[in-house]
């Protein structure tokens, strides 16, 4: 995760995350990362932007199929534009290393019909 990029967004918490759009992030996997090899470091590495606020929801994916293997993730990320939200993702070890299949990936504005929880203080 590149922290360098998102420190200012601590600043955007509070009164003026309301200016912040949210974006859904669809990253299914590719058939060559290695999601486990990486897990802990991808885990650390986002901490700080899910605490910042900046990260709303994030999970894996699982198979349809078969409901148990994981098949990719899913972000909900606030952040003042789409630009920003790439760099987040281009900034994380699944990316870096291929879990994600970069073809597929998707970066989606979205308009939220139901509100997220609040970020505690």
């Amino acid at each position: 995760m590149l922290v360098r990029t998102f420190t200012p967004f601590r600043t955007l918490r509070g009164t003026f995350s309301r200016t912040l759009s949210t974006y859904i992030v669809y990253a299914p996997d590719s058939a060559t990362g290695d999601r486990l090899a990486v897990r802990e470091q991808h885990l650390k590495a986002i901490r700080p932007s899910i605490d910042a606020g900046i990260v709303r929801v994030a999970g894996m994916m699982l198979d349809p199929k078969t409901e148990r293997e994981p098949y990719g993730s899913m972000l909900l990320v606030d952040a003042p534009d789409m630009k920003t939200v790439r760099a987040l993702v281009e900034g994380d070890i699944y990316w870096k290393t291929g879990v994600w299949d970069k073809e597929k990936l998707t970066i989606t504005p979205i308009k939220l019909a139901t509100p997220l929880p609040e970020l505690p203080e």
